[in-house]
């Protein structure tokens, strides 16, 4: 019997190694690999050892033969809602190794990407989003959406997330619960491409959701400033000409999306008059027009702003301002007069 113990191993050894070699080397590649509900998935298997053209190949989904045919390596369906399980079995009968049976489990999650410009300035009661400048800090936040076969949504604290930058893998920021990423933003005219992949610990839930970050200039609008009704931000000198109607008037600049804006030291202001600088006291972003005693024409009035420290972020505008009551169209090309500048 011993000796027969022997035989029997030596007989099945063979054919319990080449089983194992075979199922190692079908592979199974599923795009996208973090499908979202309602995306279209595609399965290819592939072998160098097997021929999987000869076998009978069956693919089963959630416990019934969606497909069979020899040679059929492609199969394809879509993805249920979230909280759905998919079961996919691969059946391969073929001609000289046996059967052979590739077991996959999709789960379809999704995951959302917030972003917000953490320096970035716009004015009060301004509706619209604050938008990054070249070196502006961003902030990203990650929201994920895994609910499991219970229909309860998986604690977002207790996901793993990878982020990268162009990429780059963010080490320090990636890593259990990290589910927010601040860095510098785009710089130098380039974008920044930042891609999270979110995973339970288990690996059983995954998604994967990229965000295309592209800095924007700074820019400067100009507004009028009443004393009993404050600044007129939903009028802007948009067409860059604007009259002075008043024996006074205050100009306003706002700079949008520049960063630091109120510390004194990291932005530089340079307003100009028909080319002459104008100092400026008290608000730099202010100045003061009172209409000529006699006369009437134009100026241009000018103004740069320039960060100290971040080089890339400057803007210019400009505007034409006429003094007396007719209509800027009305205006003389000649007997041009002086606007009595002074800052605020």
């Amino acid at each position: 019997m011993k000796r027969l113990a022997i035989v029997l191993c030596f007989v099945f050894a063979p054919a319990f190694v080449s089983a194992q070699l075979v199922q190692q080397d079908v592979s199974v590649d599923i795009t996208p690999s973090s499908p979202e509900p309602g995306d279209r998935i595609s399965i290819v298997i592939e072998s160098f050892a097997v021929s999987l053209d000869r076998s009978q190949i069956s693919w089963v989904l959630d416990g019934a033969v969606a497909q069979k045919a020899v040679g059929d390596k492609d199969f394809g369906f879509t993805a249920g809602a979230i909280g759905t399980t998919h079961d996919l079995k691969i059946v391969i009968e073929t001609p000289a190794s046996g059967t052979i049976t590739k077991e996959v489990t999709i789960r379809p999650a999704s995951v959302d990407l917030l972003w917000e410009a953490i320096d970035s300035y716009v004015p009060p009661l301004y509706k619209g989003k604050a938008l990054n400048a070249h070196d502006s800090g961003v902030r990203v936040a990650a929201l994920p959406y895994f609910v499991d076969g219970a229909g309860r949504q998986i604690n977002p604290e207790s996901l793993i997330y990878t982020w990268t930058v162009n990429k780059k893998v963010q080490q320090s920021a990636s890593g259990f619960g990290k589910n927010t990423f601040s860095f510098p933003g785009p710089s130098l005219y380039r974008d920044s491409l930042v891609t999270v992949d979110v995973e339970s610990p288990d690996g059983s839930w995954t998604a994967r959701r990229s965000l295309n970050l592209e800095a924007q200039p700074p820019k400067i609008l100009f507004y009028q400033k009443n004393p009993l009704f404050g600044i007129a931000l939903l009028r802007p000198f948009d067409s860059g000409i604007t009259t002075l109607t008043e024996d006074e008037m205050v100009v306003r600049a706002e700079p949008y999306f520049f960063s630091d804006i109120t510390n004194r030291q990291d932005v530089d202001y340079d307003w100009r008059i028909d080319g002459k600088e104008i100092l400026t006291i008290g608000n730099r972003n202010e100045i003061n027009v009172r209409r000529p005693e006699v006369g009437s024409g134009r100026s241009s009035i000018s103004l740069e702003i320039k960060h100290i420290r971040k080089i890339l972020q400057f803007a210019r505008n400009s505007f034409t301002m006429f003094f007396d009551d007719r209509e800027p169209s009305e205006q003389p090309s000649e007997n041009l007069g002086d606007v009595n500048f002074f800052g605020n």
